[in-house]
């Protein structure tokens, strides 16, 4: 007869005999510890540290554990890298901090730069620079206010915006405040523009003669409008030419082969939209009577 070893981590055999031997109530427990405060910080990242007094805090209350082996990196708001020995994390300069470890992830942290004095007046002129969705509510912001996003992503969809108050483009990657009469958030120029509605979805028959410019955004459309997008196409025998770009707007294609073609978009965040264009040749049609 054949004998196999069979081995029970602790943690699987104490499952076991918790599921093996029933709890009776009014059962007296086996052990009591004694009353046990802890602290645990619940709060969604980026962590926002929004005064001096939280900063402090952050630095002598919350210190940085690792494993054993573990390396930390520390990347500071203007993108240097640093590695992360310590237990107390200091955050000397506004802007975005991220702890990154190969084992646990990343921790993200949101510092006012109102705090090191580099925000900004808020003026056109001096633009203030916003880290987290609360400090046009907290700094009392008015009309005429005007800020760029200097935060994680997502910033621009967590923003407060006072009451009476929308948003509105300044150019430039700049947002201004502006007294809002009718209860509007946000408002924008005038644009005109085309757009293919004529079938639901991304995918499109057309001509080569007919065929529309391709919309293309680093950010969705939503976030900041300077960042960087590939936009690439792929002929029908399988051939790819592809645009480097940055910002949002639309570009001219010649769609110079008859098929089905693939239009890829690839957004800074890695993100890919994707849309299959059939392009008909053109037909040139000659009666003679």
């Amino acid at each position: 007869m054949e004998k196999r070893q069979t081995t029970i981590r602790p943690a699987f055999a104490a499952a076991l005999l918790a599921a093996a031997v029933p709890a009776f109530a009014g059962d007296a427990p086996v052990a009591v510890s004694a009353t046990a405060v802890y602290a645990v910080d619940t709060r969604p990242q980026p962590r926002a540290v929004k005064t001096a007094a939280e900063r402090d805090e952050l630095a002598s209350q919350w210190p940085v554990y690792r494993t054993s082996g573990d390396s930390v990196t520390l990347v500071a708001p203007d993108g240097a890298e640093s590695g992360f020995s310590g237990t107390s994390l200091s955050l000397p300069s506004g802007g975005l901090w991220t702890l990154e470890s190969p084992s646990h992830g990343t921790a993200a942290f949101t510092v006012r730069r109102s705090i090191d004095g580099s925000s900004g007046a808020g003026t056109a002129a001096s633009p203030a620079v916003l880290s987290d969705g609360d400090e046009l509510v907290d700094g009392s912001a008015g009309a005429g206010y005007t800020f760029r996003l200097g935060g994680a992503d997502g910033l621009f969809a967590a923003l407060r915006i006072p009451d009476g108050f929308r948003l509105e483009p300044a150019g430039e990657g700049l947002w201004r405040l502006a007294v809002s009469s009718d209860g509007s958030r946000y408002a924008s120029a005038a644009a005109a523009y085309p757009a293919d509605t004529r079938l639901p979805g991304p995918d499109r028959t057309t001509t080569r003669s007919e065929a529309l410019p391709v919309a293309y955004s680093g950010d969705g459309w939503v976030l900041d409008a300077s960042r960087a997008s590939k936009l690439t196409f792929v002929a029908p025998n399988g051939s790819e030419t592809d645009f480097d770009l940055s910002g949002d707007g639309a570009m001219a294609f010649q769609f110079n082969t008859p098929g089905e073609w693939t239009v890829r978009l690839e957004r800074a965040d890695g993100t890919v939209d994707a849309s299959s264009i059939t392009v008909a040749a053109d037909v040139f049609v000659m009666v003679i009577r």
